[in-house]
């Protein structure tokens, strides 16, 4: 049975999490005041005429909306932007009035709902600042524009998203822990599960349904992922990414940030798995057809020689999905290279960790070595987990179908619960970095 003290931990996590409630809340007026400001001050002329536009401004508003994207012909049209201004901004009351007045309440669909008003939002204000816009603006005035949108972004990058990102951490957890034996006793296995996906879909929708809890389909898929697992290490496992921090003795730095080292190379065996997926799927998608090796065969026999074909990269091109809009473009080679090279280095860093673990005291070249290993891993797993995610959202489109159909979907299934599980990782050790002034600076300075 999954031990019961887990539930006090994340009870008690929550609680230390809702103590930043009431700053979220600045942070969310201090961006409503910006967002008026960017209308009233700033760019007046991308918006109707209309003086008395604050009126439709709700600050009792009880539902979010928001669009799922921005049609080209409406990037500059006045009414619209006045529309969308309006509720964003009254978006921003409703999350602070209805969401915050009672954090408890948030499950992890409200979380996603307020994600996409924050990535509307900063959608949103970088089709304001266009160069078309800010070609006018003398120097003071430029600066003073962009002040205001850096405020925005930063405050809901670098403080607000990091405060849900934990709290889905949390749920997601009571999620699986308060399922966790149910699902087990029903399902058993993946290899059952896979047998009859259809009909214990409905078993755990209906068991949700009687246990009063929301159903989570891309929950359940890690639940049933971690059947394999023994109660005991998925304690374990849950426990570990809440580890008292509380000390804040400097005295203690050198444990803290081995603590947090050893959990990013608690992951050498996913990040293998990860690479082992890649090259996998590379492999599959190099082979050549069957008309091809029929050509080959031919070509074979009559001349005698055989014919190489070149290997290609693969390239491609996925959101940003640290907050900022953008589109960037990677290289699936590139990236199995990456993935290898730092699978190496975890293995090196376990044996260097053993090693300090042997001893009574760090000296300060210790210390330099247990950051360096930090320093690394906190770059590169962010953004091997970046691009992974990425790969994800392109192979999942329209146009790759074919694509994705060639992979078995058992491991589909491993490849989103190897993201999950690195998703974890990144969250947890990026919050419990922001207790070091460094790492602080480090953490706003992502997405590099």
């Amino acid at each position: 049975m999954i031990n019961k003290q887990l539930f006090d931990l994340l009870d008690k996590e929550k609680e230390k999490l809702f103590q930043a409630k009431s700053y979220i809340i600045t942070y969310y007026y201090e961006i409503a005041t910006s967002l008026e400001s960017l209308r009233d001050n700033i760019f007046p002329y991308s918006f109707t005429s209309n003086n008395l536009w604050k009126t439709a401004i709700n600050k009792s508003s009880a539902s979010l909306s928001v669009p799922d994207l921005i049609f080209e012909n409406l990037r500059d049209d006045p009414e619209f932007n006045s529309n969308m201004l309006i509720t964003l901004i009254n978006d921003i009351y409703t999350i602070q009035k209805v969401y915050l007045d009672r954090p408890s309440q948030i499950d992890l669909q409200d979380i996603k709902l307020i994600n996409k008003v924050h990535n509307f939002l900063l959608i949103f204000l970088q089709n304001q600042y266009s160069h078309q816009n800010l070609a006018p603006f003398k120097k003071k005035q430029l600066e003073l524009a962009l002040s205001i949108k850096t405020s925005i972004e930063n405050r809901i990058i670098n403080n607000i998203n990091p405060f849900f990102q934990r709290l889905e951490m949390i749920k997601s957890d009571e999620y699986v822990i308060y399922l966790f034996d149910t699902v087990k006793n029903l399902v058993a296995s993946y290899e059952n599960y896979k047998a009859k996906t259809g009909y214990y879909d409905k078993a755990i929708e209906k068991k949700c349904s009687e246990l009063n809890i929301k159903n989570n389909p891309e929950l359940n898929l890690l639940l049933i992922a971690d059947l394999s697992k023994s109660e005991a290490l998925l304690n374990i496992e849950i426990k570990s990414k809440y580890e008292n921090e509380e000390n804040e003795n400097p005295a203690s730095k050198s444990y803290r940030l081995r603590e947090i080292a050893y959990r990013y190379i608690s992951q050498t065996e996913n990040i293998a798995k990860l690479e082992y997926f890649f090259q996998e799927f590379y492999n599959i998608i190099q082979t050549p057809s069957f008309i091809k090796r029929f050509f080959i065969f031919f070509i074979s026999l009559f001349t005698g020689n055989r014919p190489s074909f070149s290997y290609k990269d693969i390239l491609f091109r996925y959101s940003n999905p640290e907050g900022k809009i953008e589109i960037k473009q990677a290289s699936l080679l590139q990236l199995i290279k990456r993935i290898s090279n730092f699978h190496q280095f975890l293995m090196k860093s376990r044996e260097q960790l053993n090693y300090f673990s042997s001893l009574k005291g760090i000296d300060a070249q210790g210390l330099k070595d247990i950051e360096k290993v930090v320093d690394t891993c906190f770059f590169e797993l962010n953004d091997i987990h970046e691009q992974s995610t990425g790969f994800r959202e392109w192979l999942g489109k329209e146009h790759n179908k074919k694509v994705l159909n060639k992979i078995p979907e058992k491991r589909q299934y491993e490849f989103s619960s190897l993201i999950l599980t690195l998703n974890r990782i990144v969250i947890v050790n990026k919050y419990n970095l922001m207790d070091f002034e460094k790492y602080k600076i480090l953490n706003q300075d992502q997405p590099r």
